[in-house]
């Protein structure tokens, strides 16, 4: 399933796969880059100020990053670039609420549920991917069982 860019809540545009996003939020965590309005779209899924968003997003591209961070990127910024006016940039799987419920309410339970695995798989991801340690079976296992708790009554 991919994840959409919408540009001052109008514009929308394909932006990456939820594996390429994934890929993107891993390498700005770890980078050094003083990107807040991208950090902030990554942990939360919006943010504000899009043309800054997009100079932020230059200066990231002004250095060597992974080809497939870069194209997310760079279809990004370029997203932004042809809504001048826009002041907001939302992320989406394409979802919307069907309870009658703006994007602005609060998250219900069943989505708290879901955001806890979701941090664990990441981590977890992350353990794994580490060369020095072996991947540890009780924290895969925990996971799994958080994932299969949190997900049996998902719609």
């Amino acid at each position: 399933m991919g994840l959409t860019a919408i540009i001052g809540g109008e514009f929308e545009v394909p932006l990456a796969s939820n594996l390429g996003w994934g890929d993107v939020g891993r390498f700005i965590s770890e980078s050094e880059e003083d990107a807040p309005l991208l950090r902030h779209l990554i942990e939360y899924g919006w943010t504000q100020g899009a043309q800054e968003l997009a100079d932020e997003i230059s200066l990231i591209l002004d250095q060597p990053i992974p080809s497939s961070i870069e194209k997310t990127l760079l279809g990004l910024a370029e997203a932004i670039g042809q809504n001048p006016q826009a002041e907001t940039v939302v992320v989406t799987n394409g979802f919307v609420p069907d309870d009658g419920e703006d994007e602005t309410s609060e998250p219900d339970e069943q989505e708290n549920a879901l955001a806890l695995p979701a941090k664990r798989i990441t981590e977890v991801l992350d353990y794994i991917e580490d060369d020095d340690d072996e991947p540890d079976p009780e924290a895969i296992s925990r996971t799994i069982e958080s994932l299969l708790t949190a997900w049996k009554d998902y719609p």
